[in-house]
């Protein structure tokens, strides 16, 4: 069972309701540990007397609040414990509004499950059926950690849920923003493109298909180094092709079509200058920081589909659509590892070795 973070009681009117708080999320963020560049052992880190530059263990650090320069007033567990607020130890809740009022995108912050405790159990459902049959969300106030926090109380599956907010002088104007909106022209081809688009990618939200792609690429990556992954390239390597960067060709594309000068032609899409397979790897691994690769002799069942060197003119795309490529080899590289480095798990199950 997990470990309640606050035991209070929620308050509005004459009612109050026993309740423990759990935290209603847990992170799984990627960390990374401080090397010794040496060694390559974890760095402690030791806090230091500004005085007397004396090593202080934790539990001898105090909390002071600062009130002029260089000025400090201690506070210690029991002054927090006895701070002269209703919300320290109750969800005092102010008022009901309805929650489309609330701008989720600016106010919420963090997310915790209200369980009742055993005297509080009818209370706690009528005030839950309560919430759904009037079609409101509760505001309040709660203090967490050191800190006073505005707060939401909902219904949420087979309970109650809080949601702790940004206070208003917390949130940020965007008038220093440059977003000239008014000064914007926008077509309607562009809107219709952009409208079919959304509608293609239209669904019914599934948190289930969302996962954390960096978290997964960086273990990937991580037990992909370990293993000393390998590039394995066929033939002697100086096969040559041209490479030319995905929103290039896309760009290539919507400009073929959108242009008359397109009607019943045909284009090659390429790059000025081929490159050796040798070369592509060797540069790949460059931009990687990590990797080798080998040269290996085509094995019979890919000896018959080896296409040599291949590679195509582009120049009477480039003559008649005026198209030009903007991301050179390197930098679509450099994209394309990071790309695949937040979405490996998307592409394979396991890190097997490149094949170039």
């Amino acid at each position: 069972m997990p470990r309640s973070m606050w035991k209070g009681a929620v308050s509005f009117g004459m009612v109050a309701i026993p309740v423990r708080l759990y935290l209603a999320t847990e992170s799984k963020s990627v960390s990374f540990r401080s090397l010794c560049p040496c060694h390559r052992q974890p760095i402690k880190q030791k806090r230091h007397c500004a005085v007397t530059d004396d090593v202080l263990d934790y539990k001898e650090v105090l909390k002071g609040f600062e009130i002029s320069k260089d000025q400090f007033v201690i506070i210690d567990e029991e002054d927090l414990e006895n701070l002269p607020l209703a919300s320290a130890h109750t969800i005092e809740i102010m008022e009901f509004v309805d929650g489309e009022e609330i701008p989720a995108e600016l106010y919420m912050k963090q997310a915790y499950y209200l369980e009742p405790e055993k005297v509080g159990i009818k209370p706690y459902y009528l005030l839950k059926e309560a919430l759904q049959e009037v079609g409101k969300v509760a505001v309040g106030k709660i203090a967490l950690r050191d800190r006073e926090h505005m707060a939401t109380v909902r219904p949420f599956g087979k309970g109650i849920i809080v949601n702790s907010l940004h206070w208003p002088d917390e949130i940020r104007s965007m008038d220093e923003l440059n977003l000239p909106e008014e000064e914007v022209k926008i077509d309607k081809r562009e809107m219709a493109m952009a409208k079919m688009l959304i509608e293609n990618l239209s669904d019914e939200f599934d948190p289930e298909r969302y996962h954390d792609e960096y978290r997964e690429a960086i273990l990937r990556v991580a037990r992909a180094k370990a293993d000393g992954e390998e590039i394995t390239v066929f033939g002697d390597g100086t096969q040559l092709r041209d490479f030319t960067y995905v929103d290039d060709v896309v760009d290539a594309f919507l400009m073929a079509g959108a242009s008359d000068a397109a009607n019943g032609q045909v284009f090659n899409v390429g790059a000025i200058e081929p490159i050796s397979l040798r070369e592509v790897t060797e540069l790949l691994i460059e931009i990687a920081g990590t990797g080798s690769f080998r040269l290996q002799p085509f094995p019979p069942e890919r000896k018959v589909i080896d296409i040599g060197s291949i590679y195509v003119d582009d120049r009477k795309l480039r003559r008649v659509l005026k198209w030009q490529p903007k991301v050179d080899l390197r930098e679509g590289l450099e994209r394309t590892v990071e790309f695949y480095r937040a979405h490996r798990a998307q592409y394979w199950a396991t890190p097997e070795p490149a094949i170039a």
